[in-house]
């Protein structure tokens, strides 16, 4: 089983790196982010390059399937691909909110449905809850992809985690590979984005992970290596709530971003947001939720101190 998680990974990241390679000129072609208000960049660069490693991840997976291997696992990634599809189409020509949050509710809802942790029979309040946490989830993701590396390196964390715990779906090592060849071309100085393609499906498909838990434990935990991504969008929402701000409105206010703002360079950034998920990994799989749990207080207050001292100031307009 080691050999074929082995191979699964290197395979799906030699193809993902190269596919990349010969396919950015490509995208530079028809998918162009140009820098705006909200943008932490200040040169045009490709976008949608998150439709690469998804198909990668989508094919190697159904080659799986077809040679007679059949778990949940392996049909979560289809569950969530009409948000590539939507995100594909956002990032291409743009699309209406109202559909892009349609599809966000129904993949969700599909989600909990096939989810390990709960019985649909007699528990209405945890299903709407559980589908509350996968929408917010998937916003979430999408919110804090704005700067070189920093989303997929803390899903690749979070990603290899939930690989570690959940030994017999060892799928999830194809997802590392794709996306770790996706990494290496989106790491400072940037030569792709993801955009809405990848950023969303990534959130959905981590969720959707996470809601095949044994246990309530061990999805707490996985949540909680996502808690450098999950501190700064909770409370730059509830900081632009406080202040009477369309919260529906592009910004640029996360900690990331006015930690960029500030001076500090794309890789530290992301370097520093990695690293926080990594320490809480380690600490997960060695000595289990509560030690987790400390950890994410203590990068609270860091996190605190570092939006305080570091950050460029929150309340002006930008």
């Amino acid at each position: 089983m080691t050999i074929l998680k082995t191979f699964l990974f290197i395979t799906s990241f030699l193809i993902s790196w190269l596919i990349y390679k010969k396919k950015i000129p490509f995208l530079k072609k028809f998918l162009i982010d140009k820098p705006g208000h909200r943008s932490s960049h200040i040169t045009e660069k490709p976008t949608g390059g998150g439709i690469i490693f998804i198909l990668v991840f989508i094919i190697l997976n159904s080659l799986l399937l077809f040679s007679g291997v059949k778990n949940i696992y392996l049909l979560i990634p289809f569950i969530c691909l009409p948000l590539a599809v939507t995100g594909f189409i956002d990032d291409f020509m743009g699309l209406s909110n109202k559909i892009r949050f349609f599809f966000q509710l129904l993949i969700s809802i599909l989600l909990v449905i096939f989810s390990n942790l709960i019985n649909l029979d007699n528990n209405f309040i945890l299903f709407i809850l559980l589908i509350i946490i996968a929408t917010s989830f998937i916003n979430i993701s999408n919110f804090m992809d704005g700067i070189d590396g920093l989303l997929a390196g803390c899903m690749l964390i979070t990603f290899i985690t939930a690989a570690i715990l959940q030994k017999e779906f060892f799928s999830l090592w194809i997802l590392i590979g794709a996306l770790l060849g996706f990494f290496m071309w989106n790491w400072n100085p940037a030569y792709v984005f993801m955009g809405d393609t990848g950023s969303t499906y990534l959130g959905a498909l981590f969720i959707g992970f996470v809601f095949q838990s044994e246990n309530y434990n061990e999805a707490i935990g996985l949540i909680l290596v996502t808690a450098p991504l999950l501190l700064d969008s909770t409370f730059c929402l509830l900081r632009r709530l406080i202040n009477r701000e369309n919260i529906f409105q592009a910004h640029k206010k996360h900690t990331y971003q006015r930690l960029h703002q500030s001076g500090f360079k794309h890789s530290e950034v992301s370097l520093l947001y990695m690293l926080g998920s990594l320490i809480i990994s380690i600490l997960f799989l060695i000595f289990g939720l509560r030690a987790a749990l400390c950890m994410v207080l203590v990068e609270f207050f860091i996190g605190l101190y570092i939006d305080k001292t570091l950050a460029k100031n929150f309340n002006p307009e930008y």
